[in-house]
């Protein structure tokens, strides 16, 4: 069930259920393919558009960044190859 509250973040609500937020404020975000980046993220699907997912943020593809617009929503179906990467403890935004 859906609470309004007092948040230290940008979230207005939240549901519960999965990662359902309403944004209030725009933010860019880090999506990582595994806790330690261990996976490369190949491909991104949003609705009918497909996205390789580009090597400049990452070398090797662990991750990429989303700008989340104040209202946004889409459902993104990324697409990874499983264990093909090293696994880190570097940050992605400071990893080589």
């Amino acid at each position: 069930m859906a609470r309004d509250r007092d948040w230290p973040l940008p979230f207005a609500k939240y549901s519960g259920a999965g990662n359902d937020f309403i944004i209030i404020d725009g933010r860019t975000i880090v999506l990582q393919g595994g806790a330690y980046g261990e996976h490369r993220l190949e491909r991104v699907v949003v609705g009918d558009s497909t996205t390789q997912v580009p090597a400049f943020h990452s070398p090797d593809r662990s991750s990429f960044s989303v700008r989340l617009a104040p209202g946004c929503g889409a459902q993104l179906q990324v697409h990874m190859k499983r264990y093909a990467n090293r696994p880190s403890l570097a940050f992605p935004w400071v990893r080589d």
